[in-house]
């Protein structure tokens, strides 16, 4: 990366990796954890070590100019990452829904609803709007109203997903 290799870079380095990034590491995602490491250091030896603070430049350097000699990847495993980030989907529904208390509430329909959707239809929440406003019998400002009480922004669920 343009640094010395010296006893006091690579102990910096080894400092920051143990300190700040091996308490957040989750076991059940050891799959990234070699990229997490790499590219995570890499950054620390731009910021802190190659990119002095005080200079006038500093915001105007782009991170990812730098080479990377390694045989690491920079390739995410994204079906790793789909299935945690649907996993997440679900619990925040599945938070939300025991959050309103009461089963037969306008709110806990709407969003049963929504959850059931969303595992029905692999994710994609395009039609969603239709399919509510069908199945509860209501207009389109309810719709609103209730994606608002619900605290869920509505921009993708009013986009219509154009699939390749």
């Amino acid at each position: 990366m343009g640094v010395t290799v010296d006893d006091d870079n690579v102990q910096n380095c080894l400092i920051f990796q143990t300190t700040y990034l091996l308490p957040k590491l989750n076991e059940k995602k050891l799959k990234g954890v070699l990229q997490y490491l790499w590219i995570s250091t890499k950054r620390y030896i731009i910021t802190y070590m190659l990119l002095p603070k005080k200079n006038k430049y500093y915001h105007n350097i782009n991170i990812n100019n730098y080479e990377i000699t390694d045989t690491v990847t920079n390739n995410a495993d994204y079906e790793v990452e789909k299935k945690d980030l649907r996993i997440m989907i679900i619990d925040v529904i599945d938070r939300k829904i025991a959050r309103q208390r009461v089963i037969n509430k306008t709110n806990t329909i709407f969003l049963s609803l929504m959850r059931e959707y969303i595992l029905e239809n692999d994710f994609d929440v395009a039609g969603f709007d239709v399919y509510v406003m069908e199945k509860m019998n209501i207009n389109i400002s309810t719709y609103r109203s209730l994606m608002s009480r619900c605290k869920i922004r509505s921009k993708l669920f009013n986009k219509k997903i154009i699939s390749n």
